[in-house]
Order: C-alpha cells, then structure tokens, then sequence
C-alpha cells in the first residue's frame, strides 16, 4: 500500500530503468511515509507549517500511523477546519513530487502551502455552498464554480486507473 509510481520511461518503453530513491532528497528508498513525512523536504515542510510539526528523528512504521498519530490530537471542532486543509496540502505535496519527478520542475514548500491552503478555501466554499458543484480558477485567480453533468447522449465517461508491482511481478487496473 506504500508503493509509489516510479520514475516514467523516457524513451524506449521496453528499458525501463526505474529508480526508487526519493525524488526530493535522493537518499532513502521513496515510499509513502517517506515522502510525505520524514524525508528532510517533507520535515522542513511540515515544521515551517501552521502547526510546526517536527518529523526529524520520529519514528512511525506507515504513513496511515501517522496520520493516526496527528489526527487523534484534534478536537471535533478541529477536525472540521484542520483535515481539510491537512488533506490539501498533502495533496499540493504529492503533485509536487509528480512535477519533480516527469517534469523536472522544483516548487518551494511555501509555495505547496500556498497551493493546499487555497485548495482547502475552495473546499471549503462547495462543502459550505450544500451542491454538487466544483471549484476552480480562471485565468485572472477568480473562483468559478461548475456543475457535473451527464455525459452527453452517445458518449460514455469512464476512470481508470493501474499499477503494478515488480517485485511480484503482478498488477491491477480499474475502471468505473
């Protein structure tokens, strides 16, 4: 449940070299926990947050740990305003890693904060607004709301998503 996608083939698809070292502090082997709490990015991440979380020399064995670990710490009131926002920024944090990893391309810890804190605010306005309604940005930072629709008569919309696992040499895909 902690692996992660590794880094993409470039270009021959059937030399696949993948590396599992972190991309952010290309030292341990990257997992879960590993990048999202203890790796020195993610420490620095966390301490220079709201809450002033210091990962450095604790020890958790999954990132579902400590996740437990933070979460159980909160009041009811808390847990309303606080895992939203915990929830976006660790996500800010994973598309992080993914811009890193196939583009190339570094983003600041403040600037993940930025991101996570105003996805949470975007959240926050739907969940608050009681619809089915999505909340995204135009081109000048301004919030837009949309609605889903039916897919248009004649098409289909379908999710999928795969992974596999070298070291059983097994994978799954789904679609819903």
């Amino acid at each position: 449940m902690e692996g992660l996608p590794q880094h993409p083939p470039h270009k021959r698809p059937f030399d696949i070299k993948v590396e599992s070292s972190c991309v952010f502090c290309n030292k341990e082997r990257e997992n879960l926990l590993h990048l999202l709490v203890t790796c020195s990015f993610a420490n620095r991440f966390w301490f220079a947050s709201l809450w002033c979380i210091n990962t450095c020399g604790r020890e958790w064995s999954s990132f579902m740990e400590w996740w437990m670990s933070i979460t159980t710490l909160l009041g009811e009131q808390d847990k309303q305003d606080v895992i939203p926002l915990l929830a976006c920024t660790l996500w800010e944090l994973w598309k992080s890693r993914n811009n890193m990893l196939f583009n190339g391309e570094c983003c600041d810890w403040n600037r993940i904060w930025e991101l996570g804190i105003r996805l949470a605010g975007d959240f926050k306005e739907v969940q608050q607004s009681n619809s089915l309604a999505t909340v995204s940005r135009d081109d000048g930072g301004s919030c837009v709301a949309s609605c889903w629709q039916h897919p248009t008569m004649g098409f289909i919309k379908i999710n999928v998503d795969a992974s596999y696992r070298k070291e059983t040499n097994s994978g799954a895909s789904g679609a819903v």
